[in-house]
């Protein structure tokens, strides 16, 4: 059996039969006991995640989720910093349109229609959270077409840097978009990492990773991510000196 089950109708079925013996619990109490009910590949996603931006502390600049649909990841990371950095001064920068995926182009293949409209989040419901756990300060929320609102973001702040970005974005465009906006701000020792690389249904990610190296790949080290459907892949920024000398 794999170590990561797919979700069958039969495993549907199990998480049903649960859920009725369960019964009604607070928010609360659910998520005081949180590893009693997530799945394993969604514990093995967010303890990657959190190795991942663990390594990246002593690498300046802020951390930013680019496609957070509800917000999990976003909410996790800046948990996250309070944990290993209480007196950290950096902040995670929500990019997000809350539509849903939209933006395709022919780089994302047919495979990858069956997810058009879907991942729509809510971004009153993503505030809530943000109220709850006072992470008003350490949380921005960038609401719009990443075309156009990530431009805009560094644009008004010529010096946003970045230490951590997780590219969560699914398709081509958007994923081309940001990894070409955000080369320069990212800075050395600093980590892309990306959710869906390899991904047959969605193979507009990839592309857009292979053209982006196509152009700078001398400027990064290239991580494949085993034991976690998500993410895949994590490319992260060689030193300035470093980088030119394998030039």
């Amino acid at each position: 059996m794999p170590r990561f089950p797919d979700a069958t109708a039969d495993h549907h079925r199990r998480m049903h039969a649960l859920s009725e013996a369960t019964g009604p619990q607070s928010v609360h109490e659910t998520a005081q006991q949180y590893p009693l009910y997530a799945e394993e590949y969604v514990l093995a996603r967010f303890v990657m995640i959190a190795d991942l931006l663990r390594s990246t502390l002593e690498v300046p600049g802020n951390v930013a989720e680019l496609g957070s649909w509800r917000g999990a990841n976003v909410v996790h990371m800046a948990k996250l910093l309070r944990v290993f950095d209480a007196h950290s001064p950096k902040r995670v920068h929500c990019f997000e349109s809350f539509a849903g995926l939209h933006d395709f182009d022919e780089h994302d293949g047919s495979a990858a229609e069956q997810f058009r409209g879907t991942h729509q989040g809510s971004k009153e419901h993503l505030l809530a959270v943000i109220e709850a756990f006072d992470l008003g300060r350490e949380i921005v929320i960038h609401d719009g077409d990443l075309v156009e609102t990530l431009p805009r973001a560094l644009a008004e702040s010529a010096g946003l840097r970045f230490s951590f970005v997780y590219l969560d974005l699914d398709l081509h465009r958007a994923t081309a978009v940001a990894l070409a906006r955000l080369h320069d701000r990212l800075n050395p020792g600093g980590l892309f990492v990306l959710d869906e690389y390899g991904w047959d249904e969605l193979p507009g990610e990839t592309h857009a990773v292979h053209e982006f190296l196509a152009e700078h790949g001398d400027d990064y080290d290239m991580r494949y991510l085993r034991a976690t459907r998500q993410p895949t892949l994590a490319l992260r920024k060689r030193n300035g000196p470093e980088a030119e000398n394998r030039r």
